[in-house]
């Protein structure tokens, strides 16, 4: 295969290819958009690995782009690979949108455990889960119910409603 100079045919091959070799392949490559889509299905730990490092590796308004680019790809990690959607959470809380906030809590422990070891965002603010406004599935209360006492309230606190989308505009949280 070819390195990143001619890469974007290689990178289009990663797709058949198994998750082992997409996750030794994809970060010598520059895949397209819809090869990173793909490969989120099929190889999610090597596509989250890669959206990590290159999250890690802007800040600011540049680090807010890469977010509003490529949160659904990051969804589609969280929803299909536990894991591999805990090490974005850990790496790169910034691409944990609402859908992959409610996949991830159907392990809140794993979840706890690292929003209790993340440092606080600039400005002494606390890692935050945003949701959709609404009942979570049934699924993710009885993972959350069955945490010890404290946990659940703990928990909690750092979980937001995500500000409602009105036609037009934004209507507050």
């Amino acid at each position: 295969m070819h390195e990143r100079h001619g890469g974007q045919e290689a990178a289009r091959l990663l797709t058949a290819c198994s998750a082992r070799t997409a996750a030794t392949w994809l970060p010598r490559l520059e895949p397209p958009a819809g090869v990173l889509s793909s490969l989120a299905r099929t190889a999610p730990a090597a596509v989250a690995a890669r959206l990590a490092d290159e999250y890690a590796a802007r800040t600011g308004q540049e680090q807010q782009r890469y977010v509003r680019g490529h949160r659904i790809v990051a969804t589609t990690v969280a929803e299909r690979d536990a894991e591999a959607g805990l090490l974005l959470l850990r790496r790169a809380p910034g691409l944990v949108g609402e859908r992959a906030a409610v996949a991830l809590l159907r392990h809140p422990a794993a979840v706890l455990k690292i929003l209790r070891a993340v440092p606080p965002e600039p400005g002494g603010r606390a890692p935050l889960l945003r949701f959709a406004p609404g009942p979570l599935p049934p699924s993710v209360r009885r993972a959350v119910l069955a945490l010890p006492r404290q946990e659940p309230a703990e928990l909690v606190r750092f979980c937001r409603a995500a500000p409602v989308r009105k036609r037009g505009g934004w209507q507050g949280q």
